[in-house]
């Protein structure tokens, strides 16, 4: 899995996405992640997808003035000259996280396995709960 922790960027692939973003300007990328998750909810949900998802709903969290304590210096400068996003942005994060917890996916799956399982879970519902209503 390439995750050396259970909070959003300890791993490799939030790591590899946050790298494509932050060598951008404009923030389609996060919209990109979310929607990879969201847009067939009848396919088994990968894990690279889930762990890109999850790294961008923190991005769109700490936009929102509600940053994690682990987002990484590069991404919190990046964050500096970004629009506070909308609302949708916000829900879309959070049903993405939903679908990443749900039953047909091979992130939460990988995480049952692990002695850390519960750690995990509660990292991603603080991320849930930080996105707000």
């Amino acid at each position: 899995m390439g995750a050396w922790g259970y909070n959003s960027f300890e791993n490799d692939d939030a790591h590899d996405w946050l790298a494509d973003l932050v060598d951008g300007k404009v923030i389609t990328p996060i919209e990109d992640a979310l929607d990879a998750v969201l847009d067939d909810q009848d396919d088994y949900l990968e894990v690279d997808v889930s762990n890109s998802a999850i790294a961008a709903s923190e991005i769109v969290a700490a936009l929102s003035g509600r940053a994690s304590k682990s987002v990484p210096k590069p991404v919190v400068d990046w964050i500096r000259s970004k629009p506070k996003p909308k609302a949708s942005l916000r829900n879309k994060a959070r049903r993405a996280l939903v679908r990443i917890l749900g039953d047909n996916s091979e992130l939460k799956d990988l995480w049952n396995e692990s002695p850390d399982f519960a750690k995990w879970k509660a990292s991603v519902k603080n991320l849930e709960k930080r996105l707000g209503s």
